[in-house]
């Protein structure tokens, strides 16, 4: 197991797609740089929409994770499954002595490592441009009432990634189960902006539709929960706790299962 971890390793890192992505970082981080700067000259500093050295790294993310992490995501899981099975690469692997849960699970683990290591460095890029290009004074983060110290905020931004990097290993799971299910890269890539863009606006139909917005219906979302649900988790009063943590444990618990088990259908890959 552990040496095919690190020979999916080797294999992702030898793809350009997987360098241009990590190259992509500081071009999208400056670029939001320059819009907050913008931004900020129309907000006043009371305001929770305005950005500065300590909030740079949970704003920025806040706005990355569905338009930037989810593509990324898409990326990695077509290349490690559709795109391996169209050159043949992942029969080479099958054929060894090693079992189809195995090859599932290192797969799964490769990725997730992946993820981590770019916001790793997103988290290190932003908290450096924020630095360099924002003031340090003390500001009010969203769904607060008093103004952060900068431990306060470390604190704060350390929660905000942690909790985003659980939401993308449930995105991780389902994009994996669309994958698996499609062999082609057109049928993955199209099945995967499906579910990204059906999730992003089914809670905005219902309210609409009903005049009303439930949590239940807006936190069963993993987009939602990217979006606004993070903040909610760790807002002064914390709201739809146990709801948040619930869909999130079983996108990842049930979607994990459903790729090992489709992937585990031998017939299905050779």
């Amino acid at each position: 197991m552990k040496q095919l971890f690190f020979s999916e390793w080797e294999r992702m890192w030898k793809r350009k797609s997987t360098w241009l992505c990590l190259a992509a970082i500081p071009i999208i981080l400056l670029l939001f740089v320059k819009y907050h700067l913008n931004q900020n000259l129309k907000l006043d500093s009371s305001n929770t929409s305005y950005v500065n050295f300590l909030n740079f790294p949970s704003m920025v993310l806040r706005e990355q994770i569905i338009i930037f992490f989810d593509i990324i995501i898409l990326l990695l899981v077509i290349m490690s499954v559709n795109s391996e099975y169209r050159t043949g690469e992942l029969r080479m692997v099958m054929i060894r002595a090693v079992s189809f849960l195995d090859i599932i699970k290192a797969k799964f683990l490769t990725i997730i490592s992946a993820v981590f290591v770019f916001l790793t460095i997103n988290f290190t890029l932003s908290t450096i441009l924020g630095f360099i290009f924002f003031k340090h004074e003390s500001i009010k983060f969203r769904m607060y009432t008093h103004p952060f110290t900068i431990s306060e905020s470390v604190l704060y931004n350390f929660k905000y990634y942690f909790i985003a990097f659980i939401t993308l290993v449930a995105m991780i799971a389902v994009i994996m189960v669309i994958c698996i299910n499609c062999k082609t890269a057109t049928g993955a890539a199209s099945g995967s902006l499906t579910f990204i863009i059906a999730s992003s606006i089914y809670p905005s139909i219902y309210s609409i539709v009903s005049n009303k917005m439930l949590g239940i219906i807006d936190f069963s979302s993993l987009i939602s929960i990217q979006h606004h649900g993070i903040f909610n988790l760790l807002a002064q009063k914390p709201e739809d706790v146990g709801l948040i943590i619930f869909v999130i444990a079983l996108y990842i618990v049930v979607f994990s299962l459903i790729a090992f088990i489709l992937f585990n259908d031998k017939d299905c890959y050779i």
